[in-house]
Order: C-alpha cells, then structure tokens, then sequence
C-alpha cells in the first residue's frame, strides 16, 4: 500500500488544479535503472488504465501500473518544499529482487 502525506496530497491537488488538461489521478512510476537505484516518476493522468492499481486517497487517486505495484509496498511519499530542494519524496522502496533495496528516493 502506498501512502501520501497531508503535504503530498495538497501537492498533487495544486497541480491538478493548475493543469490544462483534466487529470483524473496521478501515475505513480518505478523502474529499476541499476542494481541499487530506481527512477520514480510522478505525472498527471486522464484516467487508469484497465490493468493499473487504482488507490483513492480521498481527494487524489494514484494510478500504479503492474510492473511498479511490487516495488512500492509500503512505500511513504511526501511533498517536501523548502529553502535547499522542492519535489516529492519516496521513502522505503523496495526492489522486487532484493531485500535491502533503497530506503529512499527523490523526484523533482
């Protein structure tokens, strides 16, 4: 399960808001791009697609396609924004194929 923050959610709504197009949810995307890192990527979307995990955060959804549900389990996202870095924050991601994985990641 993934959970945002009080201050990710107030995020994610002032970018839906502030959107051209009629998001409907935000896409939640996590490839593997070495042995010990991943790319998270965060980007507004119309609607799911039928294969996507859909989860309702009250006034958010995140879409999460097949291949990232297992890599975010658990995973916590904040919105941090202050003086020395402004961008979303993933906390306690997991590699699918292995234990440690990373504990933590950016994306901005």
């Amino acid at each position: 399960m993934v959970t945002l923050t009080a201050s990710a959610i107030l995020a994610v709504e002032r970018f839906v808001n502030s959107s051209d197009c009629r998001a409907e949810g935000l896409r939640i995307i996590i490839c593997p791009t070495g042995r010990d890192h991943m790319h998270c990527g965060l980007r507004l979307e119309q609607r799911a697609q039928p294969t996507d995990q859909v989860i309702d955060c009250g006034a958010v959804k995140l879409f999460i396609d097949r291949e990232s549900v297992p890599l975010v389990d658990d995973v916590t996202i904040d919105f941090i924004d202050d003086r020395e870095v402004s961008g979303f924050r993933f906390t306690n991601l997991r590699r699918k194929d292995s234990r440690a994985g990373l504990r933590e990641a950016s994306y901005r």
